[in-house]
């Protein structure tokens, strides 16, 4: 009998080896936030730019026909309102850890509206246009034969890692993706208005990796009062990166400006550069991760 049971027990280990041979490993996660925020556009003429997105999937570099959603809910978010660091989160989720290289939006429709309440949409459902947008500071950009729906090329992995937490920014240039058109103005100055006939919708953005960014912000100072609406450029090797302008406070920021050498300048109607004050921003500004940099500006009036 006891050779019966211990021939009995050899059995059992031998098949629970066998059994726990064929489990799969546990799947591990790490967290992904993606965030939005605008570049924002020169024109003072609207109190809207609005873009609807109803969907976002990454793709997992390994399978080019693997996808996962990472946002489902279908959204509008007006880009006028996330300017100067102001940022949209559009998803805080947790994904299985690897290698991802494109993200996919669907955007059903964008639209603006002027300060009057006159408004123009882009229905780029029925467009019927397959193109390509502009990826700055790396990257592709494609309309694919989904309409509404874009694939964006990453020039670097997303790489997540068990237990990790990623944060990434996509930065929307409005004033080059919203092209307007039939532009006419009417009146001077401050009683300046414009009019148009609609606009198409090319996208141009840029994808950053937040563990490898850092932020520049500051103000910019005229002879007696902080300036608005100042344009503040960062430029990498002579091209422009990013532009922002100053809020009604003069303040500006410019955030998700990846590790390297940048210059950066500032303009405005009716303003130069002070020959004292400036003595910051008129060198190479030198970016590294989770540096937040301060680079004030002095301007005087032009003769």
């Amino acid at each position: 009998m006891k050779k019966i049971n211990l021939f009995a027990v050899a059995i059992i280990l031998l098949f629970a080896t066998s059994c726990s041979n064929d489990i799969a490993p546990l799947e591990t996660f790490g967290n992904v936030t993606l965030k939005l925020t605008d570049a924002p556009m020169h024109y003072n003429q609207f109190m809207e730019a609005n873009i609807t997105i109803d969907k976002i999937e990454l793709g997992n570099a390994v399978d080019a026909n693997s996808f996962i959603v990472i946002m489902s809910q279908t959204t509008t978010y007006n880009m006028l309102d996330l300017v100067n660091g102001i940022t949209e989160t559009l998803t805080n989720m947790d994904i299985p850890e690897g290698q991802y290289d494109t993200l996919r939006l669907y955007i059903s429709s964008t639209e603006m509206v002027m300060n009057d309440g006159t408004s123009f949409t882009y229905d780029m459902g029925q467009s019927g246009s397959i193109g390509s947008g502009n990826m700055m500071g790396g990257g592709s950009m494609m309309f694919n034969d989904q309409k509404g729906s874009i694939d964006i090329t990453l020039d670097h992995f997303m790489d997540i890692m068990a237990n990790s937490q990623n944060d990434f920014l996509m930065d929307l240039d409005i004033d080059h993706s919203f092209n307007l058109q039939g532009v006419g103005f009417s009146g001077m100055g401050a009683n300046m208005m414009m009019s148009m006939t609609g606009f198409t919708f090319n996208p141009t953005m840029r994808f950053v990796n937040m563990l490898n960014a850092g932020t520049i912000q500051g103000t910019v100072h005229g002879t007696t009062e902080n300036l608005a609406n100042a344009t503040v450029t960062l430029m990498q090797n002579n091209t422009v990166y990013t532009t922002t302008h100053t809020d009604i406070d003069g303040n500006y920021s410019l955030i998700g400006i990846p590790v390297g050498d940048y210059t950066i300048k500032v303009e405005m109607d009716g303003y130069t550069m002070n020959s004292v004050g400036n003595e910051v921003n008129m060198g190479t500004l030198n970016m590294t991760a989770g540096l937040i940099m301060m680079v004030d500006f002095s301007m005087i009036l032009s003769n």
